[in-house]
């Protein structure tokens, strides 16, 4: 169980991490990270063994990820963009054959929340960077030789090359 914290704690994105709290239950352990600055609001719980993660802002859940295949979820980035806020998640497997995917989630000011589909090369070397109301996810590709592109905007993952 410290293992599982350090690891959630150690690829939060360090200026937005406050701070990470272990609660053990009758039937499982919940690790709750909070997080501050531009991520004011967010909490990552990750709760064992049933391998849950969720993401609640402002308390209130607005990702669950339920009996994953993730080994860990770790709260990359976080843009306000046109009142939203926009999450960039890590979807890490434990393994290191693909050791992360990626997933942007949007919430709204009301709360609700729309999570785009996976992606990534499964490199967990990342540049991320907003060009207005754009982000925009770059990654080595399998073979190494260039990078791969990926796009948010307006709530929608666009590939590029």
């Amino acid at each position: 169980s410290i293992f599982m914290v350090f690891m959630i704690t150690s690829f939060a994105h360090a200026e937005y991490e406050c701070e990470t709290k272990t609660i053990q239950t009758k039937d499982s352990e919940i690790v709750r990270t909070t997080f501050c600055g531009e991520a004011q609001g967010f909490t990552l719980e990750a709760i064992n063994p049933s391998n849950d993660f969720i993401l609640k802002y402002n308390g209130k859940p607005v990702l669950k990820l339920v009996n994953s295949e993730y080994f860990s979820v770790n709260l990359k980035r976080v843009f306000t963009i046109k009142g939203d806020k926009v999450v960039l998640l890590e979807l890490n497997s434990g393994g290191s054959l693909c050791p992360a995917l990626y997933t942007f989630v949007t919430v709204k000011p009301d709360g609700t929340a729309k999570k785009t589909e996976d992606f990534g090369t499964c490199s967990d070397l990342i540049e991320v960077y907003r060009q207005g109301d754009t982000i925009i996810v770059k990654m080595p590709k399998l073979t190494g030789r260039s990078k791969k592109t990926y796009i948010y905007k307006d709530g929608n993952l666009i590939k590029g090359k």
